[in-house]
């Protein structure tokens, strides 16, 4: 990765899923794989 090269503020987001998205092995995968970048 390399830093932007234009200067943006910081903004905020959330990211929230549906219930029955959890049954998709697919979008669960996708789903840890975000929270493995951006966790904490």
């Amino acid at each position: 990765m390399a830093a932007c090269p234009l200067p943006f503020p910081r903004y905020s987001f959330g990211v929230s899923w549906r219930f029955d998205a959890v049954r998709t092995p697919t979008v669960m995968q996708a789903r840890d794989l975000i929270v493995e970048s951006f966790g904490d």
